[in-house]
């Protein structure tokens, strides 16, 4: 068995970064492009 802990995106621009963080995600500490989104926050 296999868990999820996040969704991981990768933004290609700034602009798709902004989109991102309006719905929650949030930027990596190890890459400011990267961005987690914990699944335990998203709702249906």
């Amino acid at each position: 068995n296999a868990g999820v802990r996040a969704l991981l995106v990768h933004a290609i621009h700034d602009r798709a970064k902004q989109f991102y963080e309006h719905y929650g995600f949030q930027e990596s500490p190890q890459h400011p492009m990267t961005l987690m989104l914990r699944l335990n926050t998203v709702k249906a």
